[in-house]
């Protein structure tokens, strides 16, 4: 399949002199075995791009917030949470070459109707969750944007921000979601652990009730229920929270902290890995439990 180059570029606000960027940038890893490069190498360096260029946007234009603050903004801007919602809304993921990927799109578009449907236009947290590989084409995109542009990042930003970035979400947004649900997300991210709040709807009775479900590094860590969504996640938060600030909230910690999953003891994590594994660099609020492409 052809990528419509003209179509895309009038999508991000951006045309090309080197076309070719823009293809690698959307061409799947599945696409290797005829040789040509995929999108893997941009991704790498599109993730530290979009970072600086969000990073850049708040510490110039809002110069009252603090650190934390900051750090949370930048963390909710650069999300795969956000970024898979920016693919979708853009329809960027139908431009995507790649081989055996009729499942994976197929996923997205489950996805972009999902999103739409949302009560909020731009969750910062929750909600639906998409194929990872929507987040990864559009920090693609903005790296193959960058690198057309001769690493000129002057130049880059106002482009992203006018498309890739844009909205860009603001302490407001941050705001509409209880503090325990934030806290979870920033306690995690301080840890270097994957976090994930799962909402299931189930009837009981004449009754809907949801049960929210947290995930850390992709293995349930606590469930808690209510006839309210809203309730049922700000529940699961709560008791997640009460569970690990005890073992991470310590001076001693640094940040490898264990902890206990459901039906789980400690010999048991150790089978699976978990105390040796490595402290990956986690992205605030999206986990990796339905990734799609990869």
């Amino acid at each position: 399949m052809a990528i419509d180059i003209k179509s895309v570029e009038k999508i991000i606000g951006y045309e090309f002199k080197n076309t070719k960027y823009l293809e690698e940038a959307l061409t799947h890893p599945s696409m290797g075995t005829t040789g040509s490069p995929s999108y893997q190498r941009l991704q790498f360096l599109g993730d530290a791009v979009i970072g600086l260029a969000v990073s850049k946007h708040f510490f110039l234009a809002k110069s009252h917030l603090s650190p934390g603050q900051l750090t949370s903004l930048r963390s909710a801007n650069v999300s795969n949470h956000k970024l898979a919602r920016v693919a979708a809304r853009l329809g960027l993921y139908h431009h995507v070459q790649g081989t055996n990927i009729r499942n994976s799109l197929k996923q997205a578009d489950k996805f972009e109707k999902e999103v739409r449907e949302e009560e909020e236009e731009w969750l910062v947290y929750g909600g639906a969750k998409g194929p990872k590989f929507l987040a990864d084409i559009v920090e693609s995109i903005a790296a193959a944007i960058y690198v057309d542009l001769d690493f000129n990042m002057q130049k880059l930003c106002p482009i992203l921000e006018k498309s890739l970035l844009k909205p860009m979400l603001t302490l407001k947004d941050l705001g509409k979601h209880p503090q325990p649900i934030i806290e979870l997300y920033e306690l995690c991210q301080k840890q270097g652990k994957q976090i994930e709040i799962e909402c299931e709807s189930e009837r009981d009775g004449y009754k809907n009730h949801c049960i929210a479900s947290v995930y850390i590094d992709e293995k349930l860590f606590v469930s808690e229920s209510s006839e309210l969504k809203k309730n049922a996640r700000f529940n699961a938060a709560s008791a997640a929270l009460s569970k690990l600030r005890p073992k991470w909230e310590t001076p001693a910690n640094d940040g490898d902290g264990d902890y206990e999953t459901e039906g789980e003891d400690e010999e048991e994590l150790h089978d699976h890995g978990l105390h040796d594994q490595k402290k990956k660099w986690t992205k605030t609020i999206y986990g990796k439990r339905d990734e799609g492409l990869d």
